[in-house]
């Protein structure tokens, strides 16, 4: 019976860890491309067309991206909470860097090609970035919660 009890336990923590790792995720979503949000609302009530050749052209989802992603590593350096070295090297650093490194490669595109790049391309991307992003943002919200749920 206390066997049943502890993994109860367990779930109920982890659980509680990814629901707030959801949370946390959708407010900075909400928050960090309010101006978007806006600029698309305006838009649909004065009836002009959204352009998204421009928003995917101006870099203002992968800028987002990238701040999103560096903000999980500031509050990872600036976190009480370790985790074994190989975890940390991969998780914390080369992924984020593999990120930050395509974002910069794409943006770089984006300003050496400018009109001449294939929109379609800049699409594919940007979402990549974005997946991969929230991905990351996910778990490392997902763990924290659960490390810090855990004490």
């Amino acid at each position: 019976m206390l066997k049943l009890s502890k993994i109860f336990n367990a779930f109920k923590t982890i659980l509680k860890a990814i629901f707030l790792s959801i949370g946390w995720n959708t407010l900075s979503v909400l928050i960090g491309f309010l101006q978007l949000f806006l600029m698309i609302g305006y838009a649909l009530i004065s009836g002009k067309q959204v352009e998204h050749d421009r928003i995917l052209k101006d870099g203002v989802i992968l800028f987002f991206c990238s701040a999103f992603i560096s903000g999980s590593i500031i509050d990872y350096l600036f976190a009480e909470i370790r985790y074994h070295k190989i975890f940390e090297w991969l998780f914390m650093y080369f992924f984020p860097g593999i990120i930050i490194c395509a974002i910069v490669f794409l943006y770089s595109a984006i300003l050496g090609l400018n009109d001449s790049i294939d929109i379609d391309v800049l699409l594919y991307g940007t979402y990549i970035c974005c997946t991969l992003t929230v991905g990351h943002s996910l778990i490392y919200r997902s763990i924290n919660c659960y490390s810090r749920g855990k004490r």
